[in-house]
């Protein structure tokens, strides 16, 4: 049995600093950790479920 804890995912600051430098790989781990909370800040301002898909799609692109 295994009492080692997994280690901590990395934070924000490097992910991004990873992305800069084209690490496709950290990107989706920065989309997957804010996906969710991007589409329903999404929501909320547009009001529509595919609206709001496209909006949060297009905000990680650009950024």
């Amino acid at each position: 049995m295994n009492n080692t804890p997994p280690p901590e995912p990395p934070d924000d600051e490097r992910l991004i600093s990873r992305c800069q430098a084209g690490d496709m790989q950290a990107f989706g781990v920065l989309v997957e950790k804010h996906k969710r909370r991007a589409y329903y800040t999404a929501l909320g301002l547009v009001g529509s479920h595919d609206a709001a898909l496209d909006v949060s799609q297009e905000a990680f692109v650009r950024a």
